[in-house]
Parts: C-alpha cells; sequence; structure tokens
C-alpha cells in the first residue's frame, strides 16, 4: 500500500505560492486541497486547472479550509505552519494559523532565512505568551538568544527594508533578494527595481540565473 498524502493549502498565490504549487504537484508526501488569496488572479486560475479548490475570499475562507485539514488528519500528522516576514506577516498568520488549530509553528530566531526573513522565533514567544497560549518558551530567554547570541553573527539581519518589502509585494521569490543586491552593486542599478521587474516577469524559484539579465537592461539605458 502506498503512503498516505498529507493535504495542505497554500496561502498567497503569487509567484511564490504558484511556485510551491509546481513543486509540490510531485510530492509523495503533500497533497495540495485548497489555494487561497484576497483577489482573483493567474495563480487561483492555474491551481484550478489542476482540480484544486481555490478562492479569492482571503483568510476567512482559508481559516475553514484550515479547520477542515485539523479535522481531518487529527492526531495522525503534525499540522503545521511555516511562516515569511514578507510584508511582516509572518506572525500575524501564525497567530491565525494558530487559532484555526494548527499546533506546529515554525520560527527562527532574529528571523534568520532568506529575504526577508521566517517568523522571528523570539517574538512568536512574546506574542504567545501575551496571549496566554503555552508553548513552553520562555520569552526572556528567547530574547537573550536572539540579541547576544544570533544576531552578532549574522552577516545581514532579516528587516522590513525597502528591498525586502518590494520583494513580498512584487511576490518575488525569497532566495532572490541577495541574489538582486549583489547584482545591484555590480550593475549600479537599484535592488528594489530589479525585484520589481523580476515580479512583472513572473519569475520563480531556480530562476536566479535571470537577475543578471534583468539588472543589465536598466543600466544600458542609463548609459545611452
Amino acid at each position: 500500500m502506498g503512503q498516505q498524502k498529507i493535504p495542505a493549502a497554500i496561502v498567497g498565490p503569487g509567484n511564490i505560492g504558484t511556485d510551491l504549487l509546481a513543486k509540490l504537484a510531485h510530492s509523495p508526501v503533500i497533497d495540495v486541497r485548497y489555494v487561497v488569496g484576497i483577489v482573483e488572479s493567474d495563480g487561483l486560475a492555474r491551481a484550478r486547472t489542476r482540480g484544486i479548490e481555490a478562492s479569492a475570499e482571503g483568510v476567512d475562507w482559508a481559516r475553514a479550509r484550515f479547520e477542515a485539514l485539523v479535522a481531518e488528519i487529527g492526531d495522525e500528522a503534525w499540522v503545521g505552519y511555516h511562516g515569511h516576514q514578507n510584508m511582516s506577516l509572518g506572525v500575524t498568520n501564525s497567530v491565525i494559523a494558530h487559532e484555526a488549530g494548527v499546533r506546529y509553528i515554525d520560527g527562527s530566531l532574529c528571523a534568520l532565512g532568506a529575504g526577508a526573513g521566517d517568523s522571528p522565533t523570539e517574538v512568536l514567544g512574546a506574542v504567545f505568551d501575551r496571549l496566554g497560549v503555552a508553548t513552553g518558551l520562555d520569552a526572556g530567554l528567547l530574547l537573550d538568544a536572539a540579541e547576544e547570541v544570533v544576531r552578532p553573527y549574522l552577516s545581514r539581519w532579516p528587516k522590513m527594508d525597502r528591498n525586502a518589502i518590494v520583494q513580498g509585494w512584487a511576490g518575488v521569490y525569497s532566495s532572490f533578494l541577495l541574489h538582486a543586491e549583489r547584482a545591484a552593486e555590480r550593475y549600479k542599478v537599484p535592488a528594489h527595481a530589479i525585484l520589481r521587474r523580476c515580479g512583472e516577469r513572473g519569475c520563480v524559484g531556480g530562476q536566479e540565473d535571470m537577475i543578471i539579465d534583468i539588472a543589465i537592461g536598466p543600466a544600458e539605458e542609463q548609459t545611452t
């Protein structure tokens, strides 16, 4: 007998979500059942062509589907959520996931991760503590570890600067950010302009090499 797939939902049908959907289509363990956004988009249309239930009704629609997943799986599998700080929504979405019944919430100290980073564990610990949610974590010690252990060795602290905001706004995959910043330094083109063009072209994960071509265009325009 084959292994039963774990049902899942994708929140956000932009370039990143569409790329994730394409990758999970070949997963032997994950079965994407739902895709949700806030406006009708090509990403939702692509999901529907795959026979996946998709909606532009936003978080409220997604919440009912999260609850359905939890009800279906129960204690037989871990139901988790991994939040990114694109548009600073990682912590908020983690709280919503918990309210919907998700009990395994990912995080990383100082938001350590690609692009704008992942949900910062020290913030999650503090927020859940104030909400009265038992996590088994000491919020104070998490803050100490983030500030005194992790932050000193970070060459780049994931933060909501212009480049990171544009990356999330344009729906560009997290791994593009550092590549765009390096290309910006080399070709003297603003990184946020490169990221915006990546979004306009619908670039997805694995196409980071296209950043060079995208950066060269504005660079040549500046010299003509």
